[in-house]
């Protein structure tokens, strides 16, 4: 079984007329077949980034999702899945905050905004449960990033299944205390792998002679649970027409059934 973890990027103005979400579309389409992933988490997609996703993959993935805020237009951080290989049982999202079934955010954790988490729960062809969870931590609050980690493994505690799946941009390093949180009950799918030590996720330009190393962050993250069996695990690099997709790579992590 193949996962995937990707920001998309929002399809807010870009000062370069290549990289508007009209042309990024097709590239973004087309890094995702590249992919060839069962189960995938986006990040940072817009109502209409989410209206478009929908319409052209309908036929392969069912699509969750809901917005962060009242109003559809805002980011949502759907979980794409392949209908011929899991059953929907069930999904919903909640915000990463003292209410998590409340829109709301706490405002003694910093957050610069509403920050969510959405949640799907599968059956496979050979009746395995799988629980997925979606999530884009807080960017400016470090806080934030721990108090959430902390409502979505509290949550994780009241489920029961075979699998388990935690993916997202965290936008926070391994240094920080969410992620000792999180790997104290899940295994970092590239860290699971030898030749994965060394790794960046974000890279924050579109074309490569753009890029500067320092900025270089590893944020983006496959987490998985303890005691299944992590087979592969890759960073996508490649560039479409000379450009990429988004300023972030694509994360695909292979994970034995069973």
């Amino acid at each position: 079984m193949r996962v995937a973890t990707y920001n998309i990027k929002n399809d807010y103005q870009e000062q370069n007329d290549l990289d508007a979400w009209p042309k990024r579309l097709k590239r973004v389409l087309a890094m995702m077949a590249h992919l060839d992933a069962d189960l995938i988490g986006l990040q940072e997609v817009t109502g209409a980034q989410f209206i478009d996703l929908r319409n052209h993959f309908k036929d392969r993935f069912g699509i969750i999702g809901q917005a962060r805020e009242e109003s559809a237009t805002k980011e949502y951080n759907p979980i794409l899945y392949d209908l011929t290989k899991f059953t929907l049982i069930d999904s919903d999202t909640f915000w990463l905050s003292e209410t998590p079934w409340i829109m709301s955010k706490t405002p003694k954790w910093k957050a610069a905004c509403y920050r969510i988490a959405t949640w799907a729960k599968f059956e496979t062809k050979d009746r395995q449960t799988i629980l997925m969870i979606n999530t884009h931590l807080d960017h400016e609050s470090e806080l934030a990033r721990c108090h959430g980690s902390k409502v979505i493994l509290d949550f994780i505690k009241t489920q029961k299944a075979h699998i388990v799946l935690l993916t997202g941009d965290f936008n926070g390093n391994q240094t920080e205390r969410y992620y000792q949180l999180v790997t104290e009950s899940m295994t970092d799918s590239a860290m699971a792998i030898e030749n994965s030590k060394q790794v960046v996720t974000f890279i924050g330009e579109f074309v490569s002679e753009n890029y500067n190393p320092a900025d270089f962050r590893y944020i983006d993250f496959i987490f998985v649970s303890k005691g299944v069996n992590i087979t592969d695990f890759m960073i996508e690099a490649s560039t479409i027409d000379g450009r990429l997709p988004s300023d972030h790579y694509p994360v695909v992590a292979t994970i034995e059934e069973g």
